[in-house]
């Protein structure tokens, strides 16, 4: 066993602790600290962006609900128009109508009208007619000619019976 403690020498178990330390140190400072410093900065900016995407979402959000708003008023303003156009529609139809209607009115006084003095003119057309024949036919009876005054007696006494 004594061979076996000289291949380890203590000046050389101190050399290797000494190295071992050395790169420990090294390692630590060239390695670890960089990298610690990269993943701190990296969870940082993940952080960051998380929260950035959390603002973007909210935004969203209360850009979702005032769209869905407008949305809401725009569709009670819509039919609201469609509500004024069918009232306005209807009054113009009822206004229409209701010209139509006088003007049928109208059109039947002014034909009633036109058939009556058709009627006063063919009635006087008649009456002249029937006393001008009465007159000759009275004339061709008696056999003379009558005066006025007799004309218009025979006319008056026609007419209490025609007319």
């Amino acid at each position: 066993m004594e061979e076996f403690l000289k291949l380890f020498d203590a000046r050389d178990i101190l050399l290797h602790v000494i190295n071992a330390l050395i790169l420990l140190a090294a390692v630590t400072y060239f390695v670890y600290k960089p990298a610690r410093k990269f993943m701190n900065e990296r969870a940082a900016r993940v952080k960051g962006q998380m929260d950035e995407a959390e603002a973007l979402k909210r935004q969203a959000e209360a850009a979702l609900g005032e769209a869905e708003a407008a949305h809401k008023a725009a569709e009670a303003d819509v039919s609201r128009a469609q509500s004024e156009g069918a009232t306005r529609a209807q009054a113009s139809a009822e206004q229409i109508l209701s010209a139509a209607r006088q003007k049928a009115e109208e059109t039947l006084a002014q034909a009633l009208a036109d058939a009556n003095a058709m009627k006063a003119a063919a009635q006087e057309a008649i009456q002249g007619q029937a006393l001008s024949m009465a007159v000759e036919i009275a004339e061709k009876m008696i056999g003379r000619e009558l005066s006025q005054k007799d004309n218009d007696a025979l006319a008056r006494e026609f007419l209490t019976k025609v007319g």
